[in-house]
């Protein structure tokens, strides 16, 4: 309840009060709950009602079963602004309060046993009288809002998680016990009432010297992800400029190992190998030159071609000669011919 200083009907702030901040159930709660309710109003649980009966023409109430003479008391209302209808009331009563009149009215506040405040038309009501405007901003109460009864002073008091509303009542007499209160026009309306336990003043200073909660602890470091070595990739070292896949298959590197993809132990289908194969080149193509004019190309024999493929790179190409080649009919004549 985190809820700002409400401004008076002279302008002033009013402070919230502190104890509101301490209040915590006790003891037994067996009588935290409504009793006694309406002819036409349906008890659907313990701190829950509902108005059955039909038509806008009659108000009905419900009342809650203890009743407090002393002592400061938080109350947690839901009443839901779409249940609200013409009239819709919250407060405090005596124990012999009306629940149930003919017409549309305030009836928590609407008589000399009661002391509320109207949700629809924003006033503070006692005896069917208008004590204030209420809230003083002219806002509207949310679904959820909170009734303060400080019982020892007669006051009576509303608020919200984000706001205070300031002092509604504060001259209620302590002669008899009150006890908290709800009135509703609209049939099907639903009201919920929660006590939220007992204030305690004598806490406030302990409760504003006291941190809101416990330190707040660092978060653990957290682990490194695992290192997945099952799964690898080797990528082909980059060719240097000038080399030709056939001399790198012919004389270079060794290929890469295979690629290995996903986890093998799932059997066919669920795991492959990818293996790197040896590319296979063809030789590359001799491009012979195209005659000229008038001109013939010789053209080698296939023998002289694979002797010429067989010599080792680098070995200069044997000299041409002029001199014919010797023949068998060519040595004998020579030898005739020497004396």
């Amino acid at each position: 309840m985190g809820v700002t200083a409400s401004t008076s009907p002279k302008g002033m702030k009013e402070a919230v009060p502190m104890w509101i901040y301490t209040a915590q159930v006790s003891g037994d709660n067996s009588q935290d709950k409504f009793a006694a309710i309406s002819p036409g109003m349906y008890q659907l649980g313990p701190n829950t009602v509902a108005r059955q009966r039909t038509g806008h023409y009659d108000t009905d109430a419900a009342q809650w079963k203890k009743g407090f003479s002393s002592g400061k008391h938080v109350f947690e209302i839901v009443f839901p602004m779409a249940h609200r209808g013409t009239d819709a009331c919250v407060g405090v009563g005596h124990l012999d309060a009306p629940l149930h009149a003919k017409g549309k009215g305030s009836l928590v506040g609407g008589n000399n046993k009661t002391w509320g405040i109207n949700l629809r038309t924003r006033r503070a009501l006692h005896n069917n009288s208008i004590a204030r405007r209420y809230p003083q901003t002219q806002v509207y109460l949310p679904d959820k809002f909170y009734m303060y009864l400080d019982a020892d002073s007669g006051v009576l008091q509303f608020g919200s998680d984000l706001e205070y509303y300031g002092t509604a009542h504060s001259v209620i007499p302590r002669t008899k016990p009150l006890y908290p209160m709800i009135s509703a026009t609209l049939t099907g309306a639903t009201v919920t009432m929660v006590y939220r336990g007992e204030g305690d003043p004598s806490r406030v200073t302990v409760i504003a010297t006291t941190p809101a909660g416990p330190p707040i602890q660092e978060p653990a470091p957290r682990e490194d992800p695992p290192m997945y070595t099952d799964c690898y990739a080797v990528m082909p070292a980059p060719m240097r400029e000038g080399t030709t896949m056939s001399k790198m298959t012919d004389g270079g590197p060794p290929p890469p190992p295979p690629t290995k993809v996903g986890n093998q132990q799932g059997g066919e289908g669920r795991a492959s190998m990818l293996s790197l194969k040896e590319e296979k080149f063809e030789p590359e193509l001799v491009v012979e030159p195209i005659p000229e004019e008038g001109k013939e190309v010789e053209s080698k024999p296939e023998e002289a071609k694979k002797a010429d493929d067989s010599k080792p790179e680098g070995q200069p190409p044997a000299e041409k000669t002029d001199a014919p080649a010797e023949t068998k009919e060519n040595s004998e004549e020579s030898k005739q011919a020497e004396p």
